[in-house]
C-alpha cells in the first residue's frame, strides 16, 4: 500500500504543478517555475527523475499557457515579428516559441539543481564529513549512507 502511494505521488505532483505554473505565468509570476523545480529537487531522490519531472511540469505549464493565449491572440504572429527583430527571419517564429519552452525547462532545472545541491550538502553535514565522496550523487541513492560507509572504511584502515 505504501509503495503504491509513493509511486502515485510523483505523477500527482507533476499534474498538480502544471496548473500552478500555468496560473503563475498568467498572472506574471514566471518565477513560480523555479519554485516548482525547487520542490521537485527537494522531494524526489533520483536526479534523472527529478529533472524529468521538472521538464514535464515546465513544458506542461508554459505550453498550456501558450496554447491558451493562442486561442485569443496571435502569438504566432508576435513570434514571427520577434524572430524578424533578432534577425532569424520572419517565418521562423516557431523558433521563438521553442526557445520559450526551453527557457521554461531551464528555469525549472535551475530550481531543481539548487535543491538537489542543498540536499547533498545537508546529507554531508549530517554525516559529519567535510568532503564529498565521489559516490555521493543523487543517482547512488542516499549520500549520507555513502559518506558513513566511507568513514567506516577509513577507520578500518587506521
Amino acid at each position: 500500500m505504501v509503495t503504491i502511494l509513493k509511486a502515485a505521488l510523483l505523477p500527482l505532483g507533476i499534474v498538480v504543478s502544471i496548473p500552478i505554473i500555468w496560473r503563475g505565468n498568467h498572472l506574471g509570476l514566471w518565477w513560480i517555475t523555479i519554485i516548482i523545480g525547487f520542490c521537485f529537487g527537494l522531494f524526489v531522490k533520483k536526479s534523472r527523475i527529478t529533472f524529468g519531472s521538472a521538464a514535464l511540469a515546465a513544458l506542461g505549464g508554459w505550453g498550456l499557457d501558450l496554447l491558451w493565449q493562442a486561442r485569443t491572440s496571435n502569438i504566432g504572429g508576435a513570434a514571427n515579428v520577434m524572430a524578424g527583430i533578432i534577425g532569424i527571419g520572419t517565418a521562423n517564429g516557431y523558433l521563438i516559441i521553442l526557445f520559450t519552452l526551453f527557457f521554461a525547462m531551464f528555469l525549472c532545472f535551475t530550481g531543481a539543481w539548487f535543491a538537489t545541491a542543498l540536499v547533498q550538502i545537508r546529507n554531508v553535514v549530517i554525516a559529519g564529513r567535510a568532503d564529498v565522496h565521489p559516490t555521493s550523487t543523487p543517482e547512488s541513492g542516499n549520500a549520507a549512507e555513502s559518506a558513513k560507509k566511507t568513514v567506516l572504511l577509513e577507520e578500518q584502515k587506521t
